[in-house]
């Protein structure tokens, strides 16, 4: 079991207790890194933990071919993962090292996250740590109430440092993105096998489960029973055209509608987006803000080819997503705990067999 440590606090002491080991103390960051968002709420990682090092691999077990074919939101969500992890070791007094290796290790892991020397993290580290609690994704409605001044600069900027660019959807585009939202929803959603594998990640209301998206995260109810699943898909149809015409209109009148981009379309892209991305929610939940992405649109090729022409995008888009204040506190989804994505612990490096296996 992982040691227990008090998270800091504002004003008040904060850091490791000195006997803690580098290995202990990255166990209790992870604590934090698994807070990542991932698609279906899969939690798509893996971590091995050697000394002051952790390496970060996806676990191709919680690949979801159907939603995300190429992997790229896998990977998108590993990025995030290691982002939190930065930040709450910042927030303890860490300083961090990144390296990253997707595409150049030959065994697919993806980067490797080093503790450093101590430092004192600043306010804004601060923040941000505790906006990894605060995080939302809503799927509701949102206020009609305006974003902060300024805001999408200050995201862009962020996003900028961590290798992204980040735009606000103009509203003279805004239509025309609207309407592919809404026709890569129709193509995902005509395509049963992706139906099935959405529905699989779906839990019940009873029982307790550490992954997957319970009703409540989607705003309608969730399958109980097998009767109920064959319920649930004779009814696909409607469920559609109910997702079409929702994501269009929140697409279409939302408070933010912000489209993030890299400039390449690697692994290492994926990874440096899905670091942005997460920095940005986390800025915009410190702000009170909530968030919900638009995954269909840069997952059918064609359609998001398209899009990037709508955005008049020389980059490739890899998230767009709308931001607003929640008209009612969105419930957090369930995480495993750290124990369940620890492949392997301990003060010396793991052994070659394990550090790579990824099945």
């Amino acid at each position: 079991m992982a040691p227990h440590v008090d998270a800091p606090r504002a004003g008040g002491e904060r850091g490791f207790p000195i006997w803690l080991s580098p290995a202990e103390r990255l166990r209790v960051l992870l604590a934090y890194a698994v807070q990542a968002p991932s698609r279906h709420n899969s939690q798509p990682w893996l971590f091995d933990v050697a000394g002051a090092e952790v390496r970060i691999a996806t676990d191709a077990r919680r690949a979801l071919p159907h939603a995300d074919p190429s992997g790229r939101q896998r990977v998108m969500a590993c990025g995030a993962a290691i982002e939190n992890l930065c930040i709450a070791a910042a927030a303890y007094g860490q300083a961090t090292s990144v390296e990253i290796l997707a595409g150049v290790h030959p065994e697919g892991v993806l980067a490797r996250v080093r503790l450093e020397e101590h430092r004192r993290a600043d306010g804004a580290e601060e923040a941000l740590f505790r906006a990894i609690a605060q995080r939302r994704t809503s799927r509701a409605a949102f206020a009609e109430r305006p974003a902060p001044a300024g805001l999408v600069a200050t995201l862009a900027r962020e996003a900028s440092e961590r290798g992204a660019s980040l735009r606000a959807v103009d509203e003279g585009c805004r239509a025309a993105v609207a309407e592919l939202i809404m026709e890569a929803d129709r193509a995902q959603w005509s395509d049963r096998a992706f139906v099935a594998e959405l529905d699989a990640w779906s839990r019940p209301t009873s029982g307790m489960h550490g992954d997957g998206v319970p009703p409540e995260a989607r705003g309608r109810a969730s399958p109980e029973s097998r009767l109920d699943r064959l319920l649930l898909r004779l009814r696909t149809p409607r469920r559609a055209t109910e997702e079409e015409r929702r994501d269009r209109q929140y697409a279409l009148h939302g408070p933010v509608l912000v489209a993030l981009s890299t400039p390449g379309d690697a692994a290492r892209d994926w990874v440096a987006a899905g670091r942005a991305f997460q920095r940005v929610l986390l800025l915009a939940a410190s702000a009170g803000m909530s968030a919900s992405g638009f995954s269909a649109v840069v997952e059918v090729p064609d359609v998001r080819t398209r899009l990037r022409a709508a955005l008049g995008e020389v980059a490739n888009p890899q998230v767009v997503f709308r931001l607003g204040y929640a008209t009612s506190e969105p419930r957090p989804t369930p995480r495993r705990s750290v124990d369940e994505v620890l492949r392997y612990y301990g003060n010396d490096a793991p052994p070659h067999a394990l550090a790579v296996r990824e099945s």
